[in-house]
């Protein structure tokens, strides 16, 4: 089933997020904390950060991973009113003093990632729910982002474009070998919307979220109301008409192609389906909050359009060429 991959917002998600942390702890067989075993959460003083970062992913209803980032300052240096305990288990995870002199602007920590064991090998999902975080904090400007990478998690950022601050050690807060890794979120980001055909729809980011398809699901269906567009970021996603009991491939949409865009202004029934040709991640956003975005920003509309008619020519040409094929 897709696997829907968002920022942790409501009430609701956030404490999804904070019980599914605990039950990993429960599922590594590690001691657990009696203060966590009491409310069967996580949670910490970084949890009432206003800009403190939570991911969530869902599967069908069920959160199956999660990860925090949080913004990165010295608590000494900002004169916080931390206890003695608190800086000293900061400067045990987070104290890299030569590694941060490298690091310039904005920076956060990705100090918590929690995969349900159930889903500690989907690939896909693991780099997608690293990749929704990134781009949520490209738009809040933030220049850097570093991660302490435990083993199972260093091929993935790797293929994001982390790369190593410092010689692997073994931390004795986390019990594990671990590399300290960064990554520059300008450099991430221009390679992402490098691969993003129709430019006009990053004025939508803001809305953005990922989802995650398995080979052979359906991502859209024909008949139904165009609630959702998607943009695929990874995979491959066929469209396909069905007619007189017939199933009639229409296209390919590969990386940075959009489909189902249309139905976000006019509602109206797909007239296609959408189906995955392998595991496929997708960059999706909702008809209720574009037009929530069109309502504050309606100048936005131009860039629609834009996009509309590359739509319109391109389908005009994916008809000429079904037409000419029955006709042969």
């Amino acid at each position: 089933m897709a696997i829907l991959i968002k920022k942790a917002e409501s009430t609701k998600e956030i404490n999804d997020s904070l019980r599914l942390r605990y039950l990993v702890l429960e599922e590594s067989k590690k001691n657990v904390s009696k203060i966590f075993s009491s409310t069967k959460k996580v949670s910490d003083f970084f949890d009432v950060y206003p800009d403190t970062v939570n991911m969530i992913a869902y599967d069908t209803g069920r959160p199956v991973a999660t990860l925090r980032a949080v913004p990165y300052e010295d608590p000494e240096k900002a004169g916080a009113e931390f206890s003695k305990d608190e800086i000293d288990l900061l400067n045990l995870i987070f104290d890299y003093s030569e590694s941060f002199n490298q690091m310039k602007g904005v920076a956060y920590f990705i100090d918590i990632v929690a995969i349900s064991q159930d889903y500690s090998l989907n690939d896909l999902l693991i780099k997608s729910i690293f990749k929704g975080l990134l781009n949520i904090l490209a738009t809040k400007k933030v220049d850097s982002v570093f991660f302490n990478a435990p083993k199972q998690f260093e091929d993935h950022i790797k293929e994001i474009g982390f790369r190593e601050l410092a010689s692997k050690f073994n931390s004795p807060s986390l019990g594990r070998d671990i590399t300290p890794s960064f990554l520059d979120i300008r450099a991430y980001y221009d390679n992402f919307i490098g691969k993003i055909k129709d430019r006009e729809i990053l004025r939508f980011q803001e809305t953005f979220y990922f989802i995650v398809y398995e080979a052979g699901e359906i991502c859209m269906t024909q008949g139904e109301k165009g609630a959702t567009a998607l943009l695929v970021e990874s995979g491959e996603l066929e469209v396909l008409i069905f007619k007189d009991d017939n199933i009639i491939p229409v296209k390919s949409v590969q990386e940075g192609n959009l489909v189902g865009e249309i139905g976000l202004v006019t509602n109206e029934q797909r007239t296609a389906s959408a189906m995955a040709r392998k595991q496929t991640a997708c960059v999706a956003f909702d008809r209720e909050f574009f037009l929530g975005v069109m309502r504050q920003q309606p100048n936005k509309m131009v860039d629609m359009f834009k996009i509309f008619s590359k739509r319109i020519r391109s389908t005009n040409e994916e008809l000429a060429r079904l037409k000419k094929g029955q006709g042969e």
